[in-house]
């Protein structure tokens, strides 16, 4: 019984994984002005909560080390504004990812092979397949996003460091600065003005 059992087992997984094999893959569908205003949307949220200290009051946190949790409301001045700092520069490398994935989609549209996949149902005209100019549009006011958000986030971090200057080594309060400033210049966020 043993043997027929096993040979079934065989048989029957080779008729699944034919089955699976055998299966057309469908295309993925192109990002959508739905898709996109979505994003730039959690990304405008996002960016103006990750400055707020007081908008995270009530939010629970967890250190990951001792797996206490506390609201956020309960912890020291320094360690909300660490967090704070965090959440801003999470903020930031997520927009900058994301403005990299609409460069390299833009770069799409340059292939004559290119073509824009619809999804399977389409409910209004905002899911239909985002064209060249659309993707451009939302790149662009991503762009503007990304610079508003560094610019508020580089006051943050000057305005944490100088209130926390005797619990910030002076070394690493420095380093801090200076990685978000050479951060927003070699993505060209914040205009400089250079002094005479």
């Amino acid at each position: 019984m043993k043997v027929v059992s096993s040979f079934l087992a065989g048989i029957l997984f080779l008729f699944t994984a034919t089955i699976c094999i055998a299966q057309p893959q469908r295309e993925k569908a192109s990002p959508t002005p739905e898709d996109y205003e979505a994003a730039i949307k959690s990304f405008k949220d996002i960016s103006a909560k990750s400055l707020d200290v007081k908008a995270w009051k009530e939010q629970k946190v967890v250190n990951t080390e001792t797996k206490e949790e506390k609201k956020f409301g309960e912890l020291s001045a320094l360690e909300q504004h660490v967090i704070v700092l965090d959440m801003a520069d999470r903020c930031t490398h997520r927009m900058a990812a994301m403005q990299a994935a609409w460069d390299d989609e833009l770069k799409k549209f340059a292939d004559p092979a290119h073509k824009l996949v619809p999804r399977p149902k389409i409910e209004n005209q905002k899911q239909n397949p985002a064209v060249k100019t659309d993707v451009e549009t939302y790149s662009k006011e991503l762009l503007t996003l990304r610079k508003s958000h560094a610019v508020s986030y580089e006051k943050f971090v000057e305005k944490f460091l100088n209130d926390f200057k005797k619990d910030v080594d002076p070394k690493e309060a420095k380093m801090t600065l200076d990685g978000v400033r050479s951060f927003h210049d070699k993505h060209k966020l914040i205009e400089r003005t250079k002094d005479k």
